[in-house]
């Protein structure tokens, strides 16, 4: 959707743009005008575009990163030792966090 709404936008500038270079064609202002004219139109466009490629280059390392980590996923789901080794690491998690608790208590009790 912002996609299509991005497109829009530049078709409806550039439509803007161009009707503003007519008409200063059209009062017959000179050739200043037009070339200023043009610049803000081309301007924005070359931004627009750069934008655009940065925003597809950042989806692409995205879809990229995302197809990695489901690999991932699945080479650990297939693994016939993860529900152990999970539970250990939940079990390694939890007394960790209790230790952390503990020393905050005793901190507290200390005023440190």
């Amino acid at each position: 959707m912002e996609k299509t709404a991005f497109k829009w936008l530049l078709v409806a500038y550039a439509i803007i743009e161009f009707s503003s270079c007519a008409s200063a064609q059209n009062i017959d202002v000179g050739k200043p005008v037009f070339h200023e004219a043009m610049e803000l139109l081309v301007v924005p466009i070359i931004i627009a575009c750069i934008a655009w490629a940065v925003w597809k280059v950042r989806t692409k390392n995205r879809e990229s990163d995302n197809a990695r980590l489901d690999e991932a996923w699945h080479t650990v789901l297939s693994d016939p030792n993860y529900a152990h080794r999970r539970r250990y690491e939940e079990y390694k998690f939890e007394v960790n966090a209790q230790a952390h608790k503990a020393d905050a208590q005793a901190r507290h009790i200390e005023g440190l």
